[in-house]
């Protein structure tokens, strides 16, 4: 890997025309086994030596080489990308989230269930004491 690699600026994915003028296209969006895959994927790399060092010795420049790595991937998904490339991302949850947007594409929830259901699980996680009393309260609320 060459110096130089990091210093280029991320690139947006793009295309080629007929006439040979670059396009910005559209992301492809990834069916929920696939984003997986890609995540695997991109763990994978930053697992490399290489990789490693350079996100010790210069983030920035880490930062822009995954992103020119899996720019389809960056650009469709850039907050998942993002938790990932950062080492900061719950598998678990991800494997939640994945396992209702899959639900709800085969019609199995509404996309208003699988909200309820995240923030509610999420509020658990995130402020254990509190959602009991928020439990509680949206008990009276249907008396």
């Amino acid at each position: 890997m060459s110096d130089d690699k990091g210093k280029e600026k991320a690139k947006e994915p793009q295309i080629v025309n007929d006439n040979g003028n670059r396009e910005y296209r559209t992301p492809e969006y990834m069916s929920t086994d696939s984003i997986l895959q890609m995540v695997d994927i991109v763990e994978q790399t930053m697992r490399k030596r290489e990789m490693i060092e350079l996100r010790q010795s210069d983030k920035p420049a880490y930062d822009t080489v995954m992103q020119n790595e899996f720019g389809e991937f960056a650009y469709a998904y850039p907050a998942l990308f993002k938790k990932v490339i950062g080492g900061n991302m719950e598998r678990d949850k991800l494997m939640e989230m994945v396992y209702l947007v899959q639900k709800m594409h085969d019609g199995k929830c509404s996309k208003e269930e699988a909200e309820s259901h995240i923030s509610e699980k999420f509020m658990s996680y995130f402020m254990s004491g509190a959602y009991d009393q928020y439990q509680e309260y949206k008990k009276t609320l249907k008396k």
